[in-house]
């Protein structure tokens, strides 16, 4: 089960709403050597994220499809060599934070399940995961500042 790949490498390159009519490319450098370069097309409501070694080599790639608020419906992973690895569905709470994250293989099988629990002030407290079979695999005690949802890398 991957941890939450596509959606962190999205959430590190918007901390704000676009809900203006364009696109936007950010890139976030991280601590590894390597890239996540993302493209937002507001108008027609996609995204696309490429994560890139240091010697320009392509990982991944994350196809998004956003809401009318531009952030993520589903997002499908392909590697580095464009073979789709699984894809995932997000649920958000009344505060617009993902509060499930679903993730399916590439012909619909179940690969388990993230719930997110946040404090009162929407900080991100934990991530719960779940395998395919609903047992809980693990979980993420205190979610440090800088890996809150919506904080750079």
């Amino acid at each position: 089960m991957s941890s939450l790949v596509g959606w962190t490498c999205w959430q590190a390159a918007w901390g704000q709403d676009t809900t203006e009519s364009d696109v936007r490319v950010t890139t976030a450098l991280h601590d590894d050597g390597t890239r996540t370069v993302t493209q937002v097309d507001s108008e027609n409501h996609t995204s696309e994220a490429l994560t890139y070694t240091g010697n320009n080599k392509l990982l991944r790639k994350v196809a998004y499809t956003l809401d009318e608020q531009n952030q993520p419906l589903q997002g499908i992973v392909y590697d580095g060599k464009g073979r789709e690895l699984y894809k995932a569905i997000y649920k958000r709470n009344a505060m617009g934070q993902v509060s499930e994250e679903t993730e399916y293989t590439p012909d619909d099988r179940l690969l388990g399940r993230f719930i997110y629990r946040y404090d009162g002030n929407g900080r991100l407290l934990k991530i719960d995961a779940y395998d395919a079979d609903g047992n809980k695999v693990s979980q993420n005690g205190a979610v440090p500042d800088e890996k809150q949802p919506g904080r750079n890398r």
